[in-house]
C-alpha cells in the first residue's frame, strides 16, 4: 500500500524530506522530549513542533560520558545527537521532568544546546484544581519564552487555529484505532507505530492530510489471518516499529498500547 509506505520512510529518519523541505521555506523547528508538552503552542507560533528521536543510532559513547547508563537509553540518545551534531536543524528545545532520566536530559540540555530557546516545561503529575492552575501558568510561561526568545507573538486567534488542527489529528487517529479493534484488525501494530511516529515530526497539516486519504484504504483493506493472540504493549519510550514487528512475527497482533510514541500521544 503506498499510503503507508510514506509514513514508514518517514518515520525512519530524522531529519526528513518534509523537514528540509519547512526550513527551505525559512520555517523553524523545536524539538520537544515528551508527548505532554502542549506542541499546539508551538504550532500557533508558526513553527515546526518536533519529538526528537534518534533512529538507527547504536552509540552512546559521548551521551553516557555526561549521562550515567543507570538513566534510560532515549534520554541518552538524544543527548549523543545533540553533542554529534545531528541534531543541527533545530532552533530550539522544549524539555520537560516526565521522569528523572527526562529531568537530568533537560540539564544537559539547557547546558550544552546552544540555541535560542531551551525552555523547560514543568510537568504535572496529578489532576486538581492546584494542577490545572499550575498547569495554565506553565503554557503562559512557554508561550511567553517562545515570543522573547525567537521573536514571534502567539494570539489567542492563533492558538485557536492549532487546537483545531491538533484536535482533527486526534480525530483521525481515533478512526485508525477503531481499525485495530477488529479481529483480524486492518493494520499491525508497526504499521501503526510508522504513522504515530511519522505524525511526530512533519508540519500537522501534512499529516492530516495524509492520513486522511490513507484511512479510506486501511477501511476497505482485506485483513489476514484471524484468531491470532491480541496484546497491548506498555512500556517507556519506545518508537522502533521494528520492535514491534518482532513480535508480532512470533504470531501476535498488537492491537493496543501505553506507549509514548504511540497512543499515550494523542489519547
Amino acid at each position: 500500500m503506498q499510503g503507508l509506505k510514506y509514513f514508514e520512510a518517514i518515520a525512519s529518519t530524522l531529519p526528513n524530506p518534509e523537514i528540509d523541505k519547512w526550513r527551505s521555506r525559512g520555517g523553524r523547528v523545536i524539538g520537544t522530549v515528551c508527548s505532554d508538552i502542549p506542541e499546539e503552542v508551538i504550532h500557533a507560533a508558526g513553527m515546526l513542533p518536533l519529538r526528537v528521536r534518534a533512529p538507527k543510532l547504536e552509540d552512546t559513547s559521548m551521551g553516557d560520558a555526561h549521562l550515567h547508563v543507570f538513566n534510560c537509553s532515549y534520554s541518552r540518545s538524544v543527548l549523543e545527537s545533540l553533542l554529534r551534531g545531528d541534531m543541527d536543524y533545530l532552533d530550539g528545545f522544549v524539555t520537560t521532568n516526565t521522569c528523572d532520566h527526562m529531568l537530568r536530559l533537560a540539564g544537559e540540555l539547557k547546558d550544552k544546546a546552544n540555541m535560542p530557546l531551551v525552555h523547560y516545561f514543568s510537568m504535572v503529575h496529578t489532576f486538581h484544581e492546584g494542577a490545572k492552575g499550575w498547569f495554565v501558568s506553565e503554557v503562559k510561561g512557554l508561550v511567553d519564552a517562545i515570543e522573547k526568545s525567537l521573536g514571534v507573538e502567539i494570539t489567542e486567534k492563533d492558538l485557536g487555529h492549532s487546537v483545531r488542527v491538533y484536535n482533527k489529528t486526534r480525530t483521525l487517529l481515533a478512526r485508525l484505532d477503531d481499525l485495530r479493534k477488529n479481529d483480524p484488525p486492518a493494520l499491525s501494530g508497526a504499521e501503526h507505530m510508522q504513522i504515530v511516529v511519522a505524525g511526530m515530526s512533519i508540519p500537522r497539516e501534512v499529516f492530516n492530510e495524509r492520513l486522511e486519504t490513507l484511512l479510506p484504504e486501511l477501511e476497505d483493506r482485506q485483513p489476514v489471518e484471524p484468531g491470532r493472540p491480541r496484546l497491548m504493549v506498555v512500556g517507556g519510550a519506545c518508537d522502533v516499529p521494528e520492535f514491534i514487528r518482532f513480535i508480532e512475527d512470533k504470531g501476535a497482533n498488537i492491537v493496543a498500547d501505553g506507549l509514548c510514541f504511540g497512543m499515550r500521544h494523542y489519547r
